[in-house]
């Protein structure tokens, strides 16, 4: 393999003797520069999975003099901070697009975490018989009744009697249609690399309230459970055009609550907080490039959870689909899939699969399946609908290049409604709810592909950067497999 002076180090001088750590490298390590045999088998400098990033080590001590004075120490940290997972995050697409009141896919989520009762009204033709049984009582029928029987002074009886009865049945058939359960619906995105059993978890819910009241929501319940939610920060979602709520006040102890959250009679309030996701292990993925276009991909779900409607999806878009892998399932592609990144780009796409869309629009109230089906259905469509690269939707503009390139990918639905990644309480209890929860794994480059390809999230498989430009990036790839380029 190439040493470090071969790759960076141009008409640099070289060292006289520079300090190296020998070790072994845990599973899932690559080696980004160095040989895998002899004397440099540890690798220069190498790189492990974690969560939905990377670690970088060096077998070296970078901030040594010999490496501080070095004239192409520059390119050694660009190549440095180019090699990990440069592609865009589902996660940070939700939570921007959450924060934005005019995109309508992301308030489809919420009004789908509401639930239907939040947005359910009367008929017309309910509210219209109401209306008018209610002034012909109170006026010409109780009038009429009352003159016949020659007690027209009982009036200022009966009229109390009609308005506190009427009070009564409208409150009535509107806790029929609007529902009378607190309820706390969640949808969470679950990113990670493959073959890493460390996630990073994001996830949004929405408190729908049967009163008015001050509510003080805990994220998991006491106990160890709850410790990694303890410096967690949750913060409101779909924040409303004027001040119509209370300020957030969150508190911090064993775990992460927030206080004294004010909700009117039959309103919602939406609150978003990262995660800390416990899977139970990783999905392993293997690549390998079945000719210059196209890579065979196995998957094996090493996690505690059954994963539903599942799918392999590439940076073109291009589906996959795998169905159901329960723990320690595999699954092979049957035909090489076409491999591609994208130079840049800022879309997620995500394949709907097994959507049931057969929801009774005239049912005021949903069965929990019909519930997880249109959360689902919201939460794909608040990601297929990441801005494109003309700079018309609001997340990253002209600034396209900030957030990576497309993903190729393992996309599947944890199966968890008795065991939720995301636990609330609600005045110290546990709400009525349901989960949706998607896994999103990004895939690694196949070994065997062209440095081009490899050079995505392996800076050091490209040409050195000798001359680095002070104010605008570099476009370090050269034309891809498919039409595609390099960041």
């Amino acid at each position: 393999g190439r040493g470090l002076w071969d790759v960076v180090g141009a008409g640099a001088r070289r060292a006289e003797r520079i300090a190296l750590t020998v070790g072994t490298l845990k599973p899932n390590s690559e080696i980004l520069l160095g040989s895998s045999k002899g004397a440099t088998g540890y690798g220069l400098i190498a790189s492990r999975p974690y969560g939905s990033g990377v670690v970088i080590f060096t077998a070296f001590d970078f901030l040594a003099p010999e490496f501080r004075g070095w004239s192409q120490a520059p390119s050694l940290w660009r190549d440095l901070l180019h090699s990990g997972n440069t592609a865009v995050s589902p996660r940070n697409v939700l939570t921007l697009a959450s924060s934005n009141r005019m995109n309508g896919n992301a308030l489809g989520l919420e009004d789908a975490l509401a639930g239907k009762q939040a947005a359910s009204i009367p008929p017309f033709g309910l509210v219209a018989g109401f209306l008018g049984a209610y002034i012909l009582l109170l006026v010409p029928v109780s009038y009429l009744i009352l003159k016949k029987l020659d007690k027209r002074e009982f009036s200022w009886v009966t009229s109390p009697i009609l308005i506190l009865g009427f009070t009564v049945a409208s409150y009535c058939i509107a806790l029929s249609i609007k529902g009378g359960v607190l309820t706390v619906n969640r949808a969470v995105i679950v990113e990670g690399l493959a073959n890493s059993s460390q996630y990073a978890g994001e996830g949004q819910m929405t408190l729908y309230s049967p009163r008015r009241a001050d509510y003080t929501i805990a994220f998991a319940p006491p106990g160890d459970l709850a410790k990694p939610f303890r410096l967690l920060v949750p913060s409101e979602t779909y924040p409303p055009n004027e001040a119509a709520v209370t300020e957030l006040h969150v508190e911090h102890d064993l775990t992460s609550t927030i206080k004294n959250a004010n909700i009117a009679l039959w309103d919602k309030r939406s609150f978003a907080t990262p995660i800390s996701a416990d899977l139970g292990g990783p999905v392993l993925v293997k690549t390998e490039m079945a000719n210059e276009n196209s890579a065979r991909i196995v998957v094996t779900n090493r996690t505690k959870f059954v994963l539903n409607d599942c799918a392999v999806i590439n940076a073109d878009n291009k589906v996959e689909t795998i169905g159901q892998l329960a723990p320690g399932q595999t699954w092979k592609s049957p035909v090489a899939m076409k491999w591609t990144f994208k130079g840049t780009g800022i879309s997620v796409h995500v394949p709907q699969i097994s959507l049931n869309r057969t929801v009774d629009n005239a049912k005021k109230t949903e069965t929990p399946q019909e519930l997880r089906t249109h959360i689902r259905m919201r939460l794909t469509e608040a990601l297929n609908n990441a801005p494109n690269q003309s700079g018309d939707n609001p997340y990253g503009g002209v600034e396209t290049t900030t957030y990576g390139h497309v993903s190729n990918a393992f996309v599947g639905w944890i199966d968890n409604s008795s065991n939720p990644l995301l636990k609330v309480q609600v005045d110290g209890k546990s709400a009525a709810g349901e989960e949706v929860a998607m896994l999103y794994i990004h895939l690694p480059a196949p070994p065997n592909a062209s440095s081009i390809v490899r050079g995505v999230t392996n800076a050091f498989q490209l040409e050195p950067d000798l001359n680095i430009q002070s104010e605008l990036p570099t476009n370090r790839g050269a034309a891809m497999p498919g039409g595609a380029s390099g960041e």
